[in-house]
């Protein structure tokens, strides 16, 4: 989330776990958010709104369970950034929904020959790459999950945006 309104957002999905949990709901649940830049009030205000609760994983959780597990960082909620062991601060970039007409047919065998040549996978070392999911759609419905992983926010678009053209180019 934008540093402007990234602990104003946590603070609220705090305040929905633990008005769930005194319900008697148990593990994991999900709020989605909108923000509204709110440029009379000041350049970095935003008014945040709920606008949907759910009682199971949603959509950051495939990508956040995939940083965790990648970098085997830990998020902070001290300032609401995720940090490696050693303390390295990571972003990710992520969807579930990377869908063209053109990526149909190909296989999940082709896409990984593809993200290797162009050396897009998450390499350990640097710490930053790219991660798939829902790969069992993409040769029938040209669809794919990824989740870009960098050390920087602008590293992380960086790494999603070649995904995007490495497959674009070889589904032309």
């Amino acid at each position: 989330a934008d540093a402007s309104y990234r602990l104003a957002l946590q603070e609220m999905g705090y305040r929905v776990g633990k008005a769930l949990a005194a319900k008697g709901a148990l593990e994991r649940y999900s709020v989605d958010f909108i923000a509204v830049p709110q440029p009379h009030q000041s350049e970095t205000a935003w008014q945040l709104q709920a606008i949907e609760i759910n009682l199971r994983k949603g959509g950051t959780t495939h990508p956040f369970m995939a940083l965790q597990m990648l970098t085997d960082g830990r998020y902070s909620a001290k300032d609401g950034l995720f940090y490696t062991q050693h303390g390295q601060p990571k972003f990710y970039r992520a969807t579930d929904n990377l869908q063209k007409e053109s990526y149909r047919g190909l296989l999940p065998n082709d896409l990984m020959d593809i993200i290797m040549g162009e050396q897009l996978h998450f390499n350990a070392i640097e710490g930053a790459g790219a991660a798939f999911h829902l790969m069992g759609c993409l040769s029938e419905y040209g669809k794919l999950g990824l989740t870009c992983i960098g050390n920087t926010p602008a590293q992380a678009e960086r790494i999603y945006r070649r995904v995007v053209a490495a497959l674009d180019k070889e589904t032309r």
